[in-house]
């Protein structure tokens, strides 16, 4: 054997090592890390990682391994080097343009679901996503309820990418359109210039181009980070694009973009339809108080916490009139 070469390894061997140099990283989860990343290195599922742990790695596994652990011992998110993660019992693929989908996040989708009539007298209804990253509300959604019709809108193009990709995959693409855009602007393109690609996505899932007053649900997961608060954030949260994390001035209270679809919503929904948001900590009572200063929603907003008792869910639904 040359004087280059490294001693062959077991996956067993690789695995009690990475394990142990996460764990000195203070990485929580640490032999679960080891084993998703090995497991995505040699290309089979975990348990079959695990039951044939004895295998030798070949040169190429191990060097792929090694520089995947390097890059999370660096701070890059699981998820990012594996390219994937699952929401609400399904596996998206994600990348570094998109926010990786929380369980937090998942209250959206068991809110939204409470809302919808009972499955005998369900029928064809409108969802808006803002800021859809992965897509994984509005697929979230949609593959628990047939008759849900989307479309998903973010400022993004490279996020659309990978949404387009999570869409495809679940086979919702002619239930779920993608829309380039920032928020309502992009709707209201699409309103306004029927030949547009927004307005072409809107007609070809909901039938229609212009979808003021019409919408049954509004979702967003919009950035709501204080840009003050970034010093206290882990670098694998600083690893995900900024543009869906932080919102507002610093010290403002990252609360500007909530405020702005708050505002914005009652145009687009239905009397009867509903703003679904998620929140921050400590940022409901102010959302609160800002949406009973603007007419069109009815009295208190529906609020929801999440399984460490933060106030994660603010719900509002439109009422008749202006």
């Amino acid at each position: 054997m040359g004087s280059g070469a490294r001693e062959t390894i077991t996956r067993r061997e690789w695995l009690l090592s990475a394990r142990r140099r996460l764990s000195e990283r203070g990485i929580s989860a640490a032999h679960l890390v080891a084993q998703v990343l090995l497991a995505h290195v040699v290309e089979v599922p975990r348990e079959r990682l695990l039951a044939h742990d004895e295998l030798a790695l070949s040169e190429v596994q191990r060097n792929e391994a090694e520089a995947l652990l390097e890059r999370r011992l660096n701070g890059t998110p699981l998820a990012y080097l594996v390219e994937a993660v699952e929401f609400y019992g399904h596996r998206l693929r994600v990348t570094p343009e998109v926010l990786i989908p929380r369980n937090e996040t998942e209250h959206l989708v068991e809110f939204v679901l409470s809302q919808r009539p009972a499955e005998e007298e369900r029928g064809e209804w409108t969802l808006l996503d803002i800021g859809t990253g992965s897509g994984c509300l509005p697929i979230a959604i949609g593959l628990s309820d047939p008759g849900m019709r989307a479309i998903a809108v973010d400022v993004s193009d490279t996020a659309l990418t990978v949404a387009a990709d999570n869409v495809f995959l679940h086979g919702l693409d002619e239930r779920v359109g993608l829309v380039h855009g920032d928020g309502f602007d992009a709707l209201l393109q699409a309103a306004y210039e029927p030949e547009s690609e927004a307005a072409t996505a809107c007609m070809r899932v909901m039938g229609t181009h212009d979808l003021r007053g019409m919408v049954d649900v509004i979702v967003s997961n919009p950035p709501y980070v204080d840009p003050a608060d970034a010093v206290s954030l882990r670098p694998e949260v600083l690893a995900e694009p900024s543009v869906a994390l932080f919102a507002g001035e610093p010290g403002e209270g990252g609360s500007a973009v909530q405020r702005l679809l708050i505002d914005e919503a009652r145009r687009w929904l239905r009397p009867g339809g509903w703003l679904v948001l998620e929140l921050g900590l400590g940022q409901a009572p102010a959302l609160a108080e800002w949406a009973a200063s603007l007419p069109g929603w009815r009295s208190e907003p529906e609020i929801r916490k999440d399984l460490a008792g933060i106030e994660r869910v603010f719900a509002l639904e439109r009422r008749d009139g202006p």
